[in-house]
């Protein structure tokens, strides 16, 4: 049987290396589409090719790349595999298959794709480059670091090669190699955002927080000014093709400019944004309903583009005088997290101080950038915005609370640094998270929104399946995999833990617990949206 596979194929790689000029010339047409985000047109071409040739192996590499670029990626993958499969030879196939297996977050197969590219072209520094950022993005940061100096030894110039071995050493090698590669990258590109971010990473990391809040201020001055803000005036960049917007966002978008408005904190002249947002929201349920994640037409952009996913407003809270954390007990804490798989939850997290002042950053901050998260068409129903440490979501306030919390508990904490922070914004109904875990050692969890906006006092929090997840399960594996991480929870007969919501509630757990937000219902209204916080220490199996 498999003999006569292997002869079908051999046929039909034969068959697929048969030269059609008028297929070359409809593909290079579509490359060059491509090359100038032209995308839609790339994909029209290159399909009128495959019209042609259903089994030509450029043409279904440039359909993957159109593919991917219009954000359908699974679709991406197949015709890159497709193309692989006809043409094995062909690095270039291996390393666009490896970029958009990134993009669905499949790592291990983005990582082998690479290799094999590399494997087929050694002297290539792109490809070399590409299983760098393939082995940092799977969690292999260490096994990065040789591609990633490969790649800048074949090609000095190459700064996204420069970048990820800056980022390959700051998660592997030496902290002072790291910031003396991220500052050369900034050298060269003055205007790149990315060694910023990664220069906050990597002080974040070393406690060195004054110098974490100026990269990262730095990083988002580059990455989302606006007209109002940094520098009044700034014009804002066109981009290659229009945003993606949901209806979640935009709805979002303007009960924070009313809200801030009405305090008289909406920057002067953007008044005018509530009726374009208004007008924009309306013509986008028109064109595409309430569900999906779809990209702004170019009059939608030329109307609320230059505030869209930027910084109006951005004013991180200092410090507080004293202590951040609240009064709860800390060592009864600590105890109830030392039994069984590690879970606690307090009362009173923060002073009262700290938590008006970390609500006060979040209703007023215009860095909820994520839509990522909207499954509106699914089984439940799931929408939330998000905002990370390179969206903004950092200031010294929140600084303080990790640094004074993992003080407060040692025996929990031990020497593991804040890795990652963020927090996610809902609507009343609309669900949140569904089951995953976190690449982390230890998870914090706390909410900011008042007890009187939930609507079920029993639930609207997190619940957590005491059942850890596999060592050897990869970060998509504990993320994507809803059905296997449902199956492996009910085999291990883990009853479980509903935390339910409250503010000033924090729920601290090992990571590698299997949880998901309890089921929502809250008031509708701007200051009524829930808001969780999330902080991350240190790494799985640590």
């Amino acid at each position: 049987m498999k003999l006569g596979k292997d002869r079908d194929l051999r046929l039909k790689r034969r068959k697929a290396a048969r030269a059609d000029p008028e297929v070359d010339r409809l593909v290079a047409q579509a490359m060059q589409r491509h090359a100038t985000g032209a995308s839609s047109e790339a994909r029209r071409l290159v399909e009128a090719a495959l019209a042609r040739r259903p089994d030509y192996p450029a043409a279904l590499n440039a359909l993957g790349l159109a593919l991917g670029a219009l954000g359908e990626h699974s679709a991406a993958v197949e015709k890159l595999t497709e193309a692989t499969a006809l043409a094995p030879s062909v690095a270039a196939f291996h390393v666009n298959r490896s970029r958009v297996l990134r993009s669905l977050l499949r790592a291990r197969e983005a990582v082998a794709a690479a290799r094999e590219a590399v494997r087929l072209e050694p002297a290539s520094s792109d490809y070399q480059n590409s299983l760098a950022a393939a082995l940092l993005e799977s969690g292999q940061a260490e096994a990065a670091i040789a591609p990633a100096r490969e790649a800048v030894r074949l090609d000095p110039g190459l700064v996204e090669g420069w970048r990820n071995l800056a980022n390959a050493l700051a998660r592997g090698g030496p902290p002072t190699e790291a910031e003396a590669t991220y500052r050369r990258v900034i050298e060269m590109a003055p205007h790149w955002f990315d060694p910023w971010m990664g220069l906050g990473r990597l002080y974040l990391s070393a406690d060195r927080e004054e110098e974490t809040m100026a990269a990262y201020r730095r990083a988002l001055e580059l990455r989302r000014p606006t007209r109002w803000w940094p520098i009044p005036g700034a014009a804002v960049p066109r981009p290659p093709q229009p945003a993606l917007a949901n209806t979640v966002k935009l709805r979002h978008d303007i009960e924070q400019f009313r809200w801030l408005a009405e305090r008289g904190r909406l920057p002067a002249g953007a008044e005018t944004l509530i009726p374009r947002y208004e007008q924009t929201l309306a013509q986008f349920i028109a064109r595409h309903g309430r569900d999906p994640n779809a990209a702004l037409t170019w009059d939608q952009w030329e109307a609320i583009g230059d505030a869209f996913n930027r910084v109006l407003v951005w004013e991180p809270p200092s410090p507080v005088q004293g202590s951040a954390l609240g009064s709860f007990d800390r060592a009864a804490a600590e105890r109830q997290y030392g039994v069984g798989p590690g879970i606690c939850w307090v009362d009173d997290f923060l002073s009262a101080e700290a938590l008006a002042a970390i609500r006060r950053f979040c209703l007023e901050s215009t860095i909820w950038s994520d839509i990522a998260h909207n499954f509106q068409g699914a089984a439940v129903a799931r929408a939330y915005l998000g905002s990370y440490l390179h969206d903004g979501f950092v200031a010294p306030i929140l600084l303080q609370v990790q640094r004074e919390l993992r003080e407060a508990m040692p025996a929990v904490f031990a020497n593991r640094r804040l890795g990652h922070m963020w927090a996610y914004k809902y609507e009343a109904e609309l669900q949140g998270i569904g089951i995953h875990g976190d690449d982390a050692a230890v998870n914090v969890n706390f909410w900011i929104t008042p007890d009187e906006a939930n609507l079920d006092p029993g639930g609207g929090g997190l619940i957590v399946y005491p059942a850890e997840a596999p060592a050897d399960w990869s970060f998509d594996e504990i993320n994507l995999d809803a059905d296997r991480m449902w199956r492996f929870v009910r085999e291990s007969g883990a009853e479980p833990v509903n935390v339910p919501h409250r503010q000033n509630r924090a729920v601290i757990f090992n990571s590698d617990l299997f949880h998901a937000t309890a089921p929502l219902r809250f008031r509708p209204g701007y200051e009524n949206r829930r808001i969780n916080v999330t902080m991350l220490f240190g790494g799985r199996g640590g």
